[in-house]
């Protein structure tokens, strides 16, 4: 007897394995948006964070900006302190006058909060340019608001005295200043940040 292969069964292919060159699965890949959107708000809370810590170099930021408001508004000579949040205005011919502002006059504690919202809202709604473009004309609204605050106060001192004039620019006409400043910069950061698109746009985008 000699061996042989039984007919049919030369041709027959072995049984594939399943799953054998099957890769390994992947987890689902976050989206670019969720990164950016991450990465904005990291980059808020760390602004806000940042703001605080180095406030004294922002406030000489805004002496030195003051200085420069002072000057054009009145005409008189007037100029930073180096290194120091202060500048200095010309009172009268031979007297000169040197304002500080403190960290409790400093715009840096009325742009934090916003900063933190921005950051809250970016996280939470789909699109982050809306509250990042707020964000930023807040921040710009709220230094303007303190230079007027500024402004007022020199203002009143130059036409009645130190005393009085302090008094009142920087009490009274200048807190009001404040409040109503920043009552207005909120409302325009909660327009341009939560406001949804107009009522045109979305039935020209529904035909």
């Amino acid at each position: 007897m000699t061996a042989g292969a039984l007919p049919g069964r030369a041709g027959r292919a072995a049984p594939r394995s399943r799953g054998g060159h099957r890769g390994a699965r992947r987890g689902p890949a976050v989206p670019a948006a969720t990164i950016a959107r991450l990465a904005a708000c990291v980059a808020c809370c760390l602004t806000a964070g940042i703001a605080v810590k180095e406030n004294y170099l922002l406030r000489g930021f805004e002496a030195a900006l003051a200085s420069h408001v002072v000057g054009f508004a009145t005409a008189l000579p007037a100029g930073p302190i180096p290194q120091t949040p202060s500048f200095w205005f010309t009172v009268g011919p031979h007297h000169v006058m040197g304002l500080e502002i403190t960290p409790a006059c400093t715009v840096v504690l009325m742009m934090t909060p916003f900063l933190i919202a921005t950051a809250f809202l970016v996280w939470r709604r789909s699109s982050a340019a809306r509250p990042l473009v707020a964000c930023a004309v807040a921040i710009v609204m709220l230094l303007v608001v303190n230079q007027l605050r500024i402004l007022a106060i020199i203002m009143f001192v130059l036409h009645m005295g130190f005393g009085g004039g302090f008094y009142w620019g920087h009490t009274l006409i200048g807190s009001l200043i404040t409040v109503l400043g920043g009552a207005v910069t909120l409302v325009v950061y909660a327009l341009i940040a939560i406001r949804r698109g107009t009522p045109g746009r979305a039935r020209r985008s529904a035909h």
